[in-house]
């Protein structure tokens, strides 16, 4: 068979500096053929795992010592005391022997390690061992000491304590205030946050491996982000009563976290935006995490497939203003909702238990629409029923009744649609055209069309003004809108034969109702050949001043068909699927070197982008025989 210059995915996908990478057949290396991908907002994908994934989102955790963890070196010497160097004592009742440190008697004594803490106010993790113990009172004291006078624990075990240095004095000093006898031993006292990752305002500190805020109005903080770039921030929240908690000071934001949750935020950052967290009163925070998003960047979609396609889609906002969080902003009627009951698509623990209790029982979400194509999607799991209804509430209702323990569609009254996600989910959806008022309401069913008093997992509502589902746009308090994306143009013009060839895709449109187009152009629109697909049709053109070749064929354009168009001197030809479907046997095609990048466009620099599902692309530099061609569509 003829070699492919140009050629993507087919279950090899490569994806460099935001850019696809095209393939060389003759060797099956990529090369510097790179299609670019615009799209202004992030965007998720179904990955190969079938988890929901965000696209290109930055592996690394802009926040230094975002889990609060970090530790300094080790402060102590002989700690273990293996040794009777390196400790002061304040009178001989103190004794250094069979590896502890021992207070024989009550009479007052105390245990000094010299210049341990450097002189500056600083936040350190003390631990150590009560081997032996009359119950009497030790602690940290002393004209000397880096610390204030502190009780300590005198009990048995492994004792941790968080202190703050003065800033004057540098020894560590224990004292059994004439009343401890018993022995310590493994004495450890470490940095808290040594690199001085986060800046503390008043009232913060780290604690255990939280952030820590008593009184009100400070801030903690640390690093900058770059105005104009956006971001996902993590934040888990350990500890907040609506009276005391934590509130994000990022993109503009000013949001109170006001009771124990993991919140997410996206924010596009602004001019002289540090990463900083404000407290009110007494809240703890478990750990923070901020991620750049690089918006501009292809998606490879894993949905009903598993050798990928690149997701090309058009512009759309989720109208639910709380996408996954059932508590907020919808109504309950005869159901209860339970949060964080499973794992969701996503790969967290964050999924919703609906189980309804009466005859109807159901959660809905109350929107007003104007006129026109509507849709409505769920990610659903079985439960202890079968099924799930989705209602539209409209002029004219819409309804979609789904079987999810075989992933079949029982009824429905308008276009419905039901996907595997991955072993556990389905994404369900309904569409139509709708008018004025709208509820959009979810049901249990017992797999048919009668209701059942049982329970499903549900998780990602989205609701849209499409005529179908796009992928999942995540909110959380607000109407999210994802950017359209473009791929745009590859190659030169020796990647092409400009008098024949080949032009291969294996492709799936979104809609029957739009013109997706993907072509090899010259340049100028007056030399270029394309695949096109619209309103049931699939369709080849080659266009040199005038049309050369206009071929055509009915097909269900929305499922993958593998489509073919052979261009030579009056020999051009269109196969799908295995079959010839159309001929021309008159027509020119163009001088050398005309033809020199491929796009993903009705014609260059045209605004009419491929709004498609493309599993495979390929272009060869000459024209294949029918057996080649009936091999490669097959």
């Amino acid at each position: 068979m003829g070699k492919g210059i140009v050629k993507l995915g087919e279950g090899n996908w490569a994806v460099k500096d935001g850019n696809l990478l095209a393939a060389k057949e003759t060797n099956g290396r990529f090369k510097n053929a790179e299609f670019t991908v615009a799209r202004g907002t992030r965007a998720t994908y179904v990955g190969r795992d079938g988890l929901i994934k965000e696209s290109n989102l930055q592996v690394t955790n802009l926040v230094q010592n975002g889990d609060f963890e970090e530790l300094g070196d080790e402060l102590v010497t002989n700690g273990g005391f293996d040794t009777d160097s390196d400790w002061g004592i304040s009178s001989y009742d103190t004794i250094i022997e069979d590896g502890v440190a021992k207070f024989p008697t009550t009479n007052g004594s105390f245990l000094i390690q010299s210049s341990v803490v450097p002189a500056s106010v600083k936040q350190y993790r003390l631990q150590y061992d009560v081997v032996e113990t009359n119950g009497g009172s030790l602690r940290l004291s002393g004209g000397s000491s880096a610390f204030a006078t502190t009780s300590l624990n005198s009990s048995l075990g492994t004792h941790t304590f968080y202190l703050q240095s003065n800033g004057t004095q540098t020894n560590l000093q224990f004292n059994n205030q004439s009343s401890f006898v018993g022995s310590i031993d493994n004495i450890s006292l470490k940095e808290i946050d040594p690199n001085d990752r986060w800046t503390l305002g008043g009232g913060w500190s780290i604690v255990n491996g939280e952030a820590v805020h008593t009184g009100s109005g400070n801030y903690i903080e640390q690093g900058s982000l770059t105005p104009g770039n956006q971001y996902k921030v993590v934040i888990v929240v350990t500890q907040a009563d609506g009276v005391g908690f934590p509130q994000i000071y990022m993109g503009g934001l000013t949001t109170a976290m006001a009771s124990p949750d993991t919140y997410t935020f996206y924010i596009t950052a602004q001019s002289g935006d540090t990463i900083k967290l404000r407290g009110l009163n007494d809240c703890k925070i478990g750990s923070v995490s901020v991620q750049e998003i690089k918006t501009d960047t292809p998606r490879i979609d894993f949905t009903n497939n598993t050798d990928g396609h690149l997701l090309l889609e058009p512009q759309s906002t989720n109208l639910v203003p709380y996408s996954q969080d059932f508590q907020q902003g919808w109504s309950v009627a005869d159901a209860t909702i339970t949060p964080n009951s499973i794992t969701s698509p996503s790969g967290q623990d964050n999924a919703f238990t609906l189980t309804t209790s009466a005859s109807g029982g159901t959660v809905q979400e109350t929107l007003t629409i104007s006129n026109g194509n509507l849709t409505f999607s769920l990610f659903v799991k079985k439960g202890t029923t079968n099924g799930v209804r989705l209602r539209i509430d409209a002029a004219t209702d819409v309804n979609g009744y789904f079987n999810i323990n075989d992933g079949t569609i029982f009824s429905q009254t308008d276009d419905a649609k039901i996907e595997v996600i991955n072993a556990d989910w389905y994404r369900v959806s309904i569409s139509a055209s709708v008018t004025s008022f709208v509820k959009a309401s979810i049901y249990t069913t017992d797999g048919t069309t009668s209701y059942d008093n049982g329970a499903v997992y549900i998780w990602g509502a989205q609701l849209e003004q499409l005529p179908y589902a796009t992928s999942y746009i995540p909110t959380n308090g607000s109407t999210v809108t994802r950017d359209g994306e473009t791929c745009t143009g590859a190659g030169e013009a020796a990647d092409f034969n400009s008098s024949e060839g080949v032009l291969y895709a294996e492709i799936a449109a979104l809609a029957d109702d739009i013109s997706q187009q993907i072509g090899v152009y010259g340049g100028s629109s007056t030399k270029q050949l394309r695949i096109e697909i619209a309103n049931s049709v699939i369709r080849a053109q080659l266009y040199n001043g005038a049309y050369q070749a206009n071929m055509s064929s009915t097909q269900t354009v929305t499922n993958f068909n593998k489509i073919a168009f052979k261009w030579k001197v009056n020999d051009f030809a269109l196969w799908i699927n295995g079959t010839e479907v159309d001929t021309d046997s008159s027509g020119t095609t163009f001088s050398a070197a005309t033809l020199d990048n491929i796009n993903f466009s009705a014609q260059n620099g045209s605004s009419s982008k491929a709004q498609a599902k493309v599993k495979a692309l390929r272009v060869y530099k000459e024209a294949l025989s029918d057996t080649d061609l009936g091999t490669l569509t097959s």
